[in-house]
């Protein structure tokens, strides 16, 4: 199945008839790319431990991890949504030690009393990196961030084992 060539005259879809126009391409297989998606994966240069109270720093996106269209900010470790749309959200820490609780909430608007998803440690715990995931319906401006509600969480200088990423579904 081809995708027939839109005349901007005829109907404004707000899809450009440009043969330089890149925002979205579907290829002879029928894959539908994005190159221009906003989307993030951050991680951190240093290994750190972040205490309660505290925006986990996830300050770099070098190093395997990407920023397209700089909505995340490695200054503000947030993510400021650039259009209103549906977000899909990743983040990943672990507890500094065995002895050592702790949570780490991702939140909308540095509101910490709404929460999208929660890590949460106890004392009990090996130490062991766990994962969380959220799908956000987010205005634009509206920012997101992994706020430490309570104890110490250690992320690395690892993509593996401490990062912050999300991108536009729609």
């Amino acid at each position: 199945m081809a995708l027939s060539k839109i005349n901007r005259t005829s109907l404004d879809t707000g899809i450009d008839d440009n043969s330089d126009a890149t925002a979205i391409t579907i290829d002879s297989s029928e894959r539908i790319l994005m190159p221009n998606q906003p989307s993030f994966l951050a991680t951190s240069d240093t290994t750190k431990t972040i205490t309660s109270g505290n925006t986990l720093s996830y300050d770099t996106t070098a190093g395997g991890g990407h920023n397209i269209g700089s909505h995340y900010s490695t200054s503000t470790y947030k993510f400021t949504a650039p259009v209103n749309g549906v977000y899909f959200f990743t983040y990943s820490c672990r507890p500094v030690d065995t002895s050592t609780a702790g949570i780490a909430d991702l939140i909308v608007n540095d509101a910490i009393n709404d929460i999208y998803a929660r890590l949460e440690f106890d004392s009990s715990d090996d130490v062991h990196q766990q994962e969380q995931t959220s799908i956000i319906n987010l205005s634009a401006n509206d920012t997101v961030k992994v706020y430490i509600r309570s104890g110490s969480i250690k992320i690395d200088n690892d993509k593996y084992y401490g990062h912050f990423g999300g991108h536009l579904l729609g």
